[in-house]
């Protein structure tokens, strides 16, 4: 399975690096702008919640704390698509899966996609593009193409910000598009006045050429102070272009604190889809649970 092959290769590539640096971190080269905090998981704490770290690190500028990053949060990730996979009927019928995914990272979609057709006894074919503005992932994702090829699953990679990227080329023949903890992005970055420009291109260049019977599938932070309430933006900018579709809001019940987090029908369960999780990756503290909010847009 790619997860399987993906987590040992980051956790003997973080295990090296920190050999490599002597300490149990990213050592004396660590990126950080200010103050390394001597913890990879505290950097990605920094990173995930700017509002609490004033001096803390804002973006993953650090290829070692991706390879940290994939191994605590790649079961959370690839569960909590593989949920939203299992809400939508036509997906078993596809003749093939032809996915773009914004914001990609190390690409836990096509892990729920495997598992997903694995489960369901599919074989069909897979076609999938990854889009991520980080450069940094390209070690990473090259590891999942050299799996990918021995899979005969056909990848591609762009290195590019997505806020202009379809701004004049049209994108075709996709039936799946995830933007997966992309709207959070926009807002932790003080972007999230671009999502209406984002939207409008994306449905110009992307969508209005999808499949019929399409998804989008929107998994994000369950917050309205984070983005979550951007959302449905899409779904009504689609009707106002004259794109008939049908949203589906769901969540997990995971740390309920106000009704503002119940967003449509919630999951019967938190509990991640995988239940191989060796000694090596415990070390990570990985997620064992799922948290997210979600829109799933069919196209009709």
């Amino acid at each position: 399975m790619l997860i399987d092959e993906l987590l040992y290769f980051c956790d003997m590539q973080y295990k090296q690096n920190c050999f490599n640096d002597k300490h149990g971190h990213c050592g004396t080269n660590c990126s950080h702008p200010l103050q390394c905090p001597l913890s990879c998981e505290a950097c990605l704490e920094q990173v995930h919640f700017p509002s609490k770290f004033s001096n803390g690190r804002i973006e993953y500028t650090c290829s070692n704390l991706l390879n940290y990053y994939v191994c605590k949060y790649s079961f959370k990730y690839a569960s909590e698509i593989e949920y939203a996979f299992n809400t939508i009927d036509q997906m078993l019928f596809y003749p093939q899966y032809n996915i773009l995914s914004l914001g990609c990272g190390a690409s836990p979609d096509l892990m729920a996609l495997e598992q997903y057709l694995l489960k369901n006894n599919v074989y069909k074919s897979i076609h999938y593009w990854g889009i991520d503005l980080n450069y940094r992932w390209q070690t990473i994702q090259n590891r999942i193409y050299e799996y990918s090829c021995n899979h005969n699953y056909v990848t591609r990679y762009i290195c590019d910000d997505v806020t202009t990227l379809f701004l004049h080329t049209n994108y075709k023949n996709f039936n799946i598009l995830v933007i997966q903890y992309l709207i959070s992005y926009f807002y932790n970055n003080n972007d999230i006045n671009e999502i209406t420009e984002f939207y409008k291109a994306l449905i110009s260049n992307v969508i209005r050429y999808m499949l019929p019977h399409s998804v989008i599938i929107i998994n994000d932070v369950n917050s309205n102070r984070r983005g979550r309430d951007y959302f449905m933006l899409l779904s009504d900018m689609l009707t106002s272009s004259g794109i008939n579709n049908i949203a589906h809001k769901r969540y997990f019940n995971y740390g309920i604190k106000n009704d503002y987090m119940r967003y449509g029908t919630v999951y019967p369960t938190i509990n991640i889809l995988y239940n191989n999780i060796n000694e090596n990756i415990q070390s990570y503290n990985p997620w064992e649970v799922c948290s997210s909010a979600q829109l799933i847009i069919e196209l009709r």
